[in-house]
């Protein structure tokens, strides 16, 4: 007979979508993730290129779900499980409070994330809630994974419906799995859709109305009962002829004299629809909610199966004479090669595919089906589809499926391209680590720029985050970097050879813009340059020389455009810089990141006269003609050398404004304090100096 191959069939194709998506899986989360078998990889928009997540070495990844905007990994690394979360960006984080097991899987709720861990007799069960702690529930009551499916969620509460013997006992999770209720319902089976409830082995089908008060359902015994997520059905339980549907509070009784309960061998609900399957013949479509019931027969089915078309309400038969329906009692012949199990509504058009992956697609309004899959249609089966707007995947495993993973993209579901998944991983550490990583590793890193270009060179731009700074370097003939400072980025790219840490970009695309931020760099002295290369900083020390272009502070060269027109020896200031490695010198040295400063102390004659600055403080000024620096354009290399570390733990920058007013003087005259000296106040000093009032000060 061929009852028991047709009920083979769809057990087979029950368990095997499951199983498809614990091995690989797609998920969204700031970009597109794919989990294959061997590694998670990541492109975070349809033109950016796929990235590779760091996993412990040997990691099989045995399931993937999206919850609380992260992705969770159960990661098999030997004989153990490990449940790791995404941190931020690539990186991925073991949770600590899961311990590794032989058995770990996870089950998603509406509002929870479910984990049940067994090693030996050993069960524990953990819930997380949204940007809540982890509950470890004791004791679990749950005996094997299967379990699982006995855990529903109802109004943001989870319930545990445990049958113990003839009964089921209703348990509420608060602080642990707490007893509510007992109901009479042998050998339950749970319902989530289109309500929560029990059928039991009576017939009859128990409702929850809350955790605590459950009815029966006002629809007589059924043999057995068919779900969707609109209607329950099933046989009367004594009458051959006779099918029940409950749809929204409401039960409709078909008599079916021409249809005997013991003649069906599958029954398939989708939607209000529902089919039957009579043993060695065809298909029948019930259409129950017209004013005169009717069976419709679908000739030359006897072969096929009942497939709803993902993403739609609609319907397909496969087998010798495969058919299409978009309405009730409505059905059209299309014409494909071979078989199909699974069949995808796409923005184009209808995918199909088998278990051994032969593909075909047929464009929106038409019914004729052409394979379409470049991959071996009998060695490498699809393991997961992903339909995108614009840009769709699927994923395949070649030799006969215990091989590599391949995955293959297309726009028009009609030509298909592999890609190319790469192999060594991008890593997203704090930029304080990013300085200790080796030429070559590749680096995806979020933080502030601090420092635009040409301060340093038009090519090279400064990214911090509380931890540190380094160079982000994008070569003119890819794209001019962007001005603007003070604004959160994200910049991928790949740690250069030079021995001044840098991360190379690609193109302009590599570094993505945010939104505005507010950054300043702590005060420093000359020698703790070391502990802050490639930071903003504000440099403070006493001027030991200056030239055209730089001055000396201490030992610590620093680039200033005019310095020696504006500075003078033992003059103390504080100015804002860059700091980094300069290997055409060979030093650590400083770029000013603008023509301000703040003048802090400067020896000056016994005459002299006070000015209010914006501070509102009288301040003492040296008679002296001042020079106005213009804006920098510093052109002085800062080359690669190999990098100092940076000192751990340095604390977030100092939100002291980078223009300091209000230092202590050193200087005898009692009317002495600290001048705050911008571009604006050089300018207006300039013009007050070569007017009358001052030129007896100046000298000849």
């Amino acid at each position: 007979m061929r009852k028991t191959p047709r009920l083979l069939l769809a057990l087979i194709a029950l368990l095997l979508l499951p199983q498809v998506a614990l091995a690989h899986d797609f998920n969204q989360n700031n970009g597109l993730f794919f989990s294959a078998n061997t590694g998670v990889y990541r492109q975070k928009t349809s033109q950016r290129p796929w990235q590779l997540v760091s996993l412990p070495d040997g990691s099989k990844i045995k399931q993937s779900i999206s919850f609380d905007d992260k992705i969770w990994l159960i990661v098999e690394v030997g004989a153990e499980q490990h449940l790791y979360q995404q941190a931020n960006l690539l990186n991925f984080t073991e949770v600590t409070s899961v311990a590794p097991a032989q058995d770990i899987v996870l089950k998603k709720t509406a509002s929870n994330l479910i984990v049940f861990r067994k090693s030996g007799t050993e069960i524990g069960l953990t819930i997380f809630t949204p940007g809540g702690q982890p509950e470890q529930v004791a004791p679990p009551l749950l005996s094997s994974k299967s379990d699982l499916g006995r855990i529903i969620e109802s109004d943001g509460e989870l319930v545990y419906l445990q049958q113990v013997g003839i009964n089921v006992t209703v348990f509420r999770q608060s602080h642990g799995w707490q007893p509510i209720t007992q109901l009479g319902c042998a050998q339950s089976r749970v319902i989530e859709e289109p309500l929560i409830g029990l059928y039991c082995q009576n017939g009859t089908v128990i409702r929850m109305e809350a955790v605590d008060r459950w009815t029966e359902l006002n629809l007589n015994p059924v043999r057995d009962i068919y779900s969707s997520e609109e209607i329950l059905a099933g046989w009367d339980k004594i009458d051959d002829h006779l099918f029940r549907i409950w749809h929204s509070g409401t039960q409709t009784d078909i008599g079916l004299p021409t249809l005997v309960a013991t003649e069906v061998d599958q029954i398939k609900v989708s939607g209000r629809r529902i089919l039957f399957h009579k043993i060695e013949d065809n298909w029948r479509e019930l259409i129950w909610q017209s004013d005169t019931p009717q069976l419709v027969e679908l000739t030359d089915t006897s072969s096929g199966t009942v497939i709803p078309v993902a993403g739609s309400n609609n319907l397909m038969i496969s087998g010798s004479v495969p058919q299409v329906s978009t309405s009730p009692g409505q059905w059209q012949l299309v014409t494909s090669v071979g078989t199909f199990s699974v069949a995808r509504q796409t923005p184009l058009g209808l995918l199909i595919w088998n278990t051994g992956s032969l593909t075909q697609f047929a464009p929106t309004g038409s019914t004729v089906f052409t394979k379409v899959n470049p991959w071996s249609s009998t060695t490498s089966p699809i393991q997961a589809v992903e339909i995108g707007q614009a840009t769709s995947f699927v994923s395949v495993i070649t030799q006969s499926g215990n091989g590599n993973v391949n995955l293959y993209k297309t726009t028009d579901f009609t030509h298909w391209s592999r890609i190319t998944l790469p192999t060594k991983p991008t890593l997203s550490p704090a930029i304080s680590q990013v300085r200790t990583l080796t030429a070559g590793s590749l680096v995806e890193i979020s933080g502030v720029i601090t420092v635009g270009p040409k301060v340093v060179d038009s090519e090279v731009l400064y990214l911090e985050d509380e931890t540190g700074g380094v160079q982000i370097f994008l070569s003119q003939t890819s794209g001019l970097l962007p001005t603007q400072t003070k604004i959160k980025a994200v910049a991928t790219g790949e740690i250069s050879t030079s021995q001044t840490k840098r991360v190379l970009l690609n193109s302009l695309t590599d570094l993505e813009l945010g939104s505005a931020s507010t950054w300043n760099g702590p005060i420093i002295n000359p020698d703790q340059v070391t502990s802050y290369l490639g930071r903003s900083v504000q440099v403070k020390g006493a001027v030991s020389d200056t030239d055209t272009d730089y001055l000396t502070l201490g030992n610590l060269k620093l680039h200033f455009v005019g310095a020696k027109t504006i500075f003078q020896k033992d003059d103390q200031l504080i100015i804002p810089a860059v700091v980094d490695w300069n290997s055409a010198s060979g030093h650590n040295e400083a770029w000013a990141l603008s023509t301000d400063y703040q003048l802090i102390f400067r020896n000056q004659p016994a005459t002299s006269t006070a000015i209010t600055v914006s501070s509102g403080v009288s301040e003492t000024v040296a008679p002296k003609k001042a020079t106005v620096a213009k804006k920098s354009t510093l052109s002085t290399p800062i080359a690669s050398s190999k990098p100092v570390p940076t000192v751990a733990g340095t604390s977030k920058p100092s939100e002291t404004p980078v223009i300091v007013a209000g230092a202590e003087s050193n200087n005898n005259n009692t009317d002495n304090q600290t001048i705050s000296m911008s571009l604006v106040s050089l300018i207006a000093g300039l013009v007050s100096f070569r007017g009358r009032r001052f030129r007896r000060w100046l000298p000849d």
